[in-house]
């Protein structure tokens, strides 16, 4: 899942990721706060990972390659199949990380093996605030496509969701 980047992979979040995970959630309190709520808590953690047993849900986190550590995390959720072959997309910096472009090699990362692996077909931006318009796969076809490139970027609001109607 990582050949797109030098300096970060993707990796499934796991259970053994709890510590690390809320500790990183703690001490980005105020990079996601009001826009995200992670769980900060053993117990909310292992609450919040049953979202993700039945696979419509995916978890991830963004590891700088160089160090291991995680700079972010990143959810493919609620996949639909069938005609449809979407997707909604969240994600959050941690802290530590945050200003250092990971989260952008990150998302990229997430879109290609969303579009590949899984085979989906788009995506939309988890925050109801963005758009309803859900935005194609750049390599999808380039008259799908045009003009209409679904940002990778991180300049949004710390912490918010991937906004792809500005």
């Amino acid at each position: 899942m990582s050949e797109l980047s030098s300096r970060v992979e993707l990796r499934p979040l796991t259970l053994a990721d709890e510590d690390e995970f809320c500790s990183l959630v703690r001490a980005s309190a105020d990079l996601h706060l009001p826009w995200m709520q992670l769980p900060a808590s053993q117990e909310r953690f292992r609450e919040w990972m049953h979202r993700f047993d039945d696979g419509t849900n995916l978890g991830f986190l963004i590891r700088v390659r160089e160090t291991g550590v995680a700079a972010g995390t990143v959810n493919i959720n609620s996949v639909i199949r069938g005609r449809y072959q979407g997707a909604s997309l969240g994600y959050a910096a941690f802290a530590p990380s945050a200003g250092q472009g990971y989260m952008t090699e990150g998302l990229a990362l997430t879109l290609r093996y969303a579009f590949t692996e899984l085979r989906l077909h788009s995506w939309r931006p988890a925050s109801s605030r963005t758009t309803s318009r859900p935005w194609p796969w750049p390599g999808a076809s380039a008259s799908a496509t045009k003009g209409c490139r679904p940002p990778i970027s991180t300049s949004t609001a710390p912490g918010a969701t991937m906004n792809a109607g500005r």
